[in-house]
């Protein structure tokens, strides 16, 4: 079995959703374990226009009103 399979099923039903969700996805783990490119890798892979999407680095963030 591919490694964590059942986050990119979910994300792939997510991307396909019919109308936008109300809500985001979390993807958690430790520093370094691979988050971004696990995802950029699941972009590149599974969107029809990887170069639509926009990343956004909360890295430092300390409150919500230093976003």
């Amino acid at each position: 079995m591919i490694a964590n399979a059942h986050i990119r099923e979910f994300l792939s039903y997510y991307c396909a959703l019919p109308k936008e969700p109300q809500y985001a996805v979390l993807l958690t783990g430790l520093w370094g374990s691979g988050k971004t490119w696990f995802i950029k890798d699941f972009v590149a892979k599974h969107l029809p226009q990887p170069d639509r999407v926009l990343y956004l680095s909360l890295y430092g963030i300390q409150a919500f009103d230093d976003i």
